[in-house]
């Protein structure tokens, strides 16, 4: 067995344990990077399905509170790494970026395999001894104090480990419970793992039929015994529930209320009618359309099949036309309109999943230097900590500015 002496060992070379690696040596530390897949940044090349959605253009404040509880959490690394810095450094790296629909950012090229690509060439170039194909399968430690790995290239020994291990979602990416078995061995605890960013199953009969349909500027509302989990944007109806942008950034919370039972989802829409507006639009309908069906005439607005839902559910007939309606019946189709109720009894697999909900206790982990609270020597960074954002380039931009903090005070470990 090999036996290697450096100064910080980073487990896992995905976004976060990169980054890691490149903090650490760009203090004149010699740092190893230990990945088990055969190549590094295999999942990083699938987001934003192969063209990567690496971070967004929202103001700092606005960009935290859509973590929810964990924003204080992720606060000092974002700060300390944040989207500008990040822009910089890939353009730094030979990766422009470029901003799309007013806020999302991507690589010029459209390509995550160039972002990394660039940061592997960045690896070498900061003298990072990169290791593929390597399994870390256990700590090295005296007293508490955490002083190398043991893997199968070879035996580390070091003054710091970064564990960048990942989740467990996507497994033909390389996602497992590797890393929370190396955290737990050093006495952490981990949240109960859950699939994350990940579509909803549905158990309303009505779903199914509306198979392919979507709903451009949807809301949905969850919600139990106090909590609760907003979300807006586009919702796609699958043959077993929801998908789309809305339905994935409340998928976590929907994940962990399960456990206590079915959970009732409430869908708006369309973001942009509330009550008044669609009382409104009835108005009108009624005086310069009366004699049309009202179902007709919520096809001006909304794709037929789900007009013709929205009826049923309302218990009015889609025939009704509008001069008909009373004011019972339009109070009930407004009330499905904005307040559709909709079962979810399930979510997605692991494997259907984007990012995992759950892993490292963050309570045990000091959010300012990343580092754990349990064993000196031992630092997190990325998915493997409980935390998890929504859509839209934040857990990408997590994965980054963590890696970035961990490895950096990587270096003043003694």
């Amino acid at each position: 067995m090999k036996e290697y002496a450096v100064d910080v060992v980073v487990v896992g070379a995905g976004p976060a344990g990169i980054m890691a690696a490149l903090a650490a040596a760009s203090h004149g530390r010699k740092a190893a990077l230990v990945e088990r897949q055969p190549r590094p940044g295999v999942k990083l090349c699938a987001t934003g399905g192969g063209r990567g959605n690496l971070t967004n253009t929202l103001p700092e404040e606005d960009f935290l509170r859509r973590f929810g509880r964990k924003a204080r959490f992720v606060a000092p690394a974002l700060r300390s790494f944040g989207p500008r810095r990040l822009k910089s450094f890939l353009n730094e790296s030979g990766v422009p970026t470029t901003v799309e629909d007013g806020w999302r950012v991507y690589p010029v090229s459209g390509r995550a395999s160039d972002v990394r690509d660039a940061l592997v060439r960045r690896l070498g170039r900061s003298g990072v001894e990169l290791f593929v194909g390597a399994e870390v399968d256990g700590l090295i430690g005296s007293s508490g104090r955490v002083l190398g790995v043991r893997s199968t290239a070879g035996t580390f020994s070091c003054r710091a480990v970064v564990l960048a291990a990942g989740g467990m979602t996507r497994s033909d990416l390389g996602g497992n419970e590797s890393g929370y078995a190396l955290a737990k061995q050093a006495g952490h605890s981990i949240v109960r793992p859950l699939p994350a960013l990940s579509p909803i199953r549905a158990s309303d009969p009505w779903v199914g039929r509306l198979a392919g349909v979507v709903l451009p500027n949807a809301g949905l509302r969850a919600g139990r015994g106090g909590a609760g989990a907003v979300s807006s944007g586009s919702v796609l109806f699958t043959h077993s529930g929801i998908s789309g942008p809305a339905a994935l950034d409340i998928s976590g919370f929907v994940a962990e209320s399960l456990a206590a039972g079915p959970i009732e989802l409430l869908l708006n829409c369309d973001q942009d009618s509330g009550r008044e507006e669609w009382l409104h639009r009835f108005r009108e309908w009624r005086k310069a359309h009366g004699a049309r069906r009202i179902v007709n005439l919520l096809d001006m607005a909304l794709p037929a099949s789900f007009a013709e839902v929205v009826a049923e559910t309302a218990g009015v007939n889609p025939a009704r036309v509008a001069a008909e309606l009373t004011a019972d019946e339009t109070g009930r189709l407004i009330e499905s309109l904005t307040g559709l109720h909709i079962t979810a009894v399930g979510v997605g697999s692991m494997d259907e999943a984007m990012v995992t909900r759950g892993g490292v206790e963050l309570s045990e982990v000091d959010p300012k230097r990343l580092a754990s609270r349990k064993a000196p020597g031992l630092f997190f960074a990325g998915e493997i900590l409980d935390v998890d954002g929504p859509t839209g380039g934040f857990n990408l931009q997590w994965a980054f500015s963590s890696g970035w903090l961990a490895g950096y005070n990587s270096n003043f470990q003694v």
